[in-house]
């Protein structure tokens, strides 16, 4: 489901073909549909930029270097091995259910229920920042698929997907800074 705001002035045909087929928005739903339906990380860096993989693996790593669980002189074998998607890797479980976990608390109860909204945010020529809201929080009529805002939304995640002439990757996936 794609959501809009009203001033936006976008009509329903462009907020549809943001989530229609092939399109960007429907790339960013099925990537979280992945994460949070699936629990399948793996999945999700298989279709990540090479930044993002880098970003979440090192990400990772500060706290787990801290906890004594891991030797700081280890940490370039592991990012190597998480870039290259080593799931073999012994450390690789504990990474992924970490970081499933990380975006199936933020959507405790609405993973079924989410939709992007408002219009697409060109960030630069190939990344698009995808917000990521609850429809049922959202006021406004539904407008077959559609839903028409009456108010600003309140996003609770933000994706940021990359163009490519072969289709998208991931390249960010984070808390919304609305929320």
């Amino acid at each position: 489901m794609a959501v809009r705001q009203v001033d936006d002035a976008q009509p329903r045909a462009e907020a549809q073909a943001q989530v229609s087929e092939g399109s960007a928005g429907e790339f960013a739903l099925a990537w979280l549909h992945a994460v949070l339906v699936m629990h399948r990380w793996d999945l999700a860096m298989q279709t990540a930029t090479i930044a993002f993989r880098f970003r979440s693996a090192t990400r990772w790593l500060a706290p787990t270097i801290a906890a004594r669980r891991l030797h700081p002189d280890d940490q370039e074998d592991v990012v190597a091995a998480f870039l290259a998607l080593g799931t073999a890797h012994h450390l690789w479980h504990a990474y992924a259910s970490s970081c499933v976990r990380e975006h199936t608390d933020r959507f405790a109860g609405c993973h079924e229920h989410l939709a992007i909204g408002g219009r697409p945010r060109p960030l630069t020529v190939d990344r698009e920042e995808f917000l990521v809201v609850d429809y049922r929080t959202v006021p406004g009529p539904d407008d077959h698929g559609v839903k028409l805002l009456e108010a600003p939304m309140d996003p609770l995640w933000s994706l940021v997907v990359k163009h490519l002439q072969s289709g998208y990757l991931m390249d960010a996936s984070y808390p919304s800074p609305c929320s």
